[in-house]
């Protein structure tokens, strides 16, 4: 399902696939400028869901890279600002760093 998923995207311009380079034996996916332009769709869908998040329970599971967007869109930072840095932990999951500057 993910390959459809990926070759759908692919096909609408979303997103661009490369072999990475050697040694490691993967391909790479990025989005394209076209892809890049739904940031601001995301953005507010991530800030419409946050009333709907909720403590992980039972059987879910939890990423800490999923925090990245919303994050984003809920930081509001002016370019005249001083840098900050969240680091988010969550047992179990790579640290999520998020670095905000010049706006």
């Amino acid at each position: 399902m993910l390959v459809d998923r990926l070759r759908e995207l692919e096909e609408a311009g979303l997103i661009h696939r490369e072999a990475a380079p050697p040694p490691v034996a993967t391909t790479l996916f990025s989005l394209t400028e076209r892809g890049r332009e739904l940031e601001p769709v995301l953005q507010e869908l991530s800030r419409w869901g946050v009333p709907l998040l909720r403590e992980p329970g039972g059987s879910d599971t939890f990423r800490t890279h999923w925090l990245d967007m919303p994050a984003r869109a809920l930081t509001d930072h002016r370019p005249d600002q001083p840098a900050i840095a969240l680091q988010l932990h969550a047992d179990g999951n790579e640290d999520l760093v998020i670095e905000v500057k010049d706006g």
